[in-house]
């Protein structure tokens, strides 16, 4: 993270082990992915169960800030590797095989409509 650190301020779970003092350390993946999901930009792995669930929360969290997609659910923010998926979030794509390897907006887009909204929609 040489490199990373030359440009950029950045932060490690052990640097906040005070605040996590009795918590099960399995928890820490956990801790980490909800950090993510809140972060300004995520760049992850395309085929990353990991990587997918925090795209996902990112989703769930955009309901409320719609500053991070567009009308469509897309993510702004977020980016894969390698280069191939790098904007594969920056497309609105139906959901398909395989499954584990991205996050589909329709897992977020209107998620608090009710039954009778879908109706009509």
């Amino acid at each position: 993270f040489k490199q990373i650190k030359e440009k950029y301020k950045i932060f490690f779970l052990s640097d906040f082990q005070n605040l996590l003092e009795g918590l099960n350390p399995n928890f820490n993946g956990l801790i980490e992915q909800l950090v993510l999901a809140k972060g300004e930009t995520f760049h992850g792995t395309f085929f990353s169960t990991f990587s997918g669930y925090v795209n996902r929360l990112r989703g769930y969290y955009s309901v409320q800030d719609m500053a991070r997609v567009n009308k469509d659910g897309i993510l702004r923010k977020s980016h894969y590797m390698p280069a191939q998926y790098r904007d594969e979030h920056l497309v609105y794509k139906a959901v398909r095989k395989p499954f584990y390897a991205r996050e589909f907006p329709v897992s977020w887009r209107e998620i608090n409509m009710g039954i009778d909204e879908m109706e009509d929609w």
